[in-house]
């Protein structure tokens, strides 16, 4: 059984388990479905530890709007949560992250998506809960013309911390994709940012942007933000 709901129920995408592993999961939209409704992905409420593993598929042609939700009501000690993501030929999503799970959990989370040729990914991100939050996202632009965009807003209050280590890599020709990170600290909290721009070789006409902000609001308070830029080609924009 999914540690998840998925709303509303539609036969225009396909949830099934790993037949080799009984904690991962594929949802699926196959090709041509333009899903204007968006999807929520709530995780279950639960005192209990927490792994698993989701693959989204968006299939050539197709759109959709995911929202992921972890709400007060997860008091769950340890989450490992793992989530790939593949956009296919010109085909679009745009993915939701509302994250407020109790303020007890420890989250360790690894994020990644391929983007292929026309298509786009767009992940959006609000965390404020949770007591420590261990977040490693990696958006590939594989094809052509690929575009990826990543936002990341955060709150660390009392004594929570929160470390984001997210990269964006541009493999194929002429992708784009912004990255912003904002990120305010009070009392005790403690926010670690570190963004990544990583322009292959092969990504010749690459048009990038990485944004970090932070806000103190407490003298207590520790928060760094580390950007970080590595080019592999002279064809960049």
């Amino acid at each position: 059984t999914p540690p998840f709901t998925i709303e509303p129920i539609s036969d225009r995408y396909i949830l099934s388990q790993n037949p080799k592993d009984e904690y991962s999961f594929i949802l699926r939209l196959p090709k041509n479905e333009q899903i204007e409704e968006p999807i929520y992905l709530k995780i279950k409420p639960t005192t209990d530890d927490l792994r698993f593993k989701l693959k989204v598929e968006i299939d050539d042609g197709s759109s959709a709007v995911m929202i992921e939700e972890w709400s007060g009501d997860i008091n769950s000690e340890n989450v490992d949560f793992e989530l790939q993501i593949e956009v296919k030929a010109s085909a679009h999503l745009k993915y939701v992250i509302l994250h407020a799970a109790s303020a007890q959990t420890t989250v360790k989370e690894l994020r990644t998506s391929e983007v292929h040729a026309d298509g786009n990914c767009e992940i959006m991100s609000y965390y404020f809960g949770s007591k420590k939050i261990e977040s490693q996202l990696l958006q590939k632009a594989v094809g052509h013309a690929a575009e990826i965009n990543s936002d990341v807003i955060t709150r660390s209050a009392n004594e929570q911390d929160l470390n984001f280590v997210w990269e964006h890599q541009f493999i194929g020709k002429n992708a784009q994709g912004q990255m912003h990170m904002k990120a305010v600290a009070q009392d005790k909290g403690m926010v670690k940012l570190e963004g990544m721009i990583n322009i292959a070789a092969t990504g010749g006409g690459a048009n990038s942007f990485l944004q970090q902000e932070t806000l103190n609001l407490s003298p207590t308070t520790v928060v760094k933000a580390t950007p970080g830029l590595q080019i592999d080609t002279n064809d960049v924009k």
